[in-house]
């Protein structure tokens, strides 16, 4: 690939991810962890929400139903992403909960 075609596709991607009226909550407790995320969103325009617990992004899902997507950590305090995740898909079934979590798996553990 030429540094043309590299430059048209990279221009079509800018295009392509450019999400000035999306609203996306992030349920994340640790720090570091969202600013790493708001990073990696805060090119595509997107208005990016932090709330700290699971409680919170219920909160806020009933008080704003215009989020369009929840990054959910998995542990956190308060209420954990598993039990948020529920309770938001009992209001609102339509909206994208993606499971993010810097929790790692033994393999040979048993669950």
């Amino acid at each position: 690939m030429d540094i043309n075609e590299y430059q048209k596709k990279v221009k079509v991607a800018d295009e392509e991810y450019r999400w000035p009226d999306k609203i996306i909550l992030v349920a994340e407790d640790i720090e570091l962890n969202y600013m790493y995320i708001r990073e990696l969103l805060e090119p595509t325009g997107a208005m990016v929400v932090r709330v700290e617990n699971g409680k919170k992004a219920v909160d806020y899902c009933i008080n704003n139903p215009k989020v369009d997507m929840v990054l959910m950590d998995i542990l956190m305090p308060v209420m954990n992403g598993y039990d948020a995740t529920r309770l938001i898909k009992s209001f609102n079934k339509d909206i994208p909960v993606i499971a993010q979590t810097c929790l790692c798996v033994n393999r040979g553990s048993v669950a």
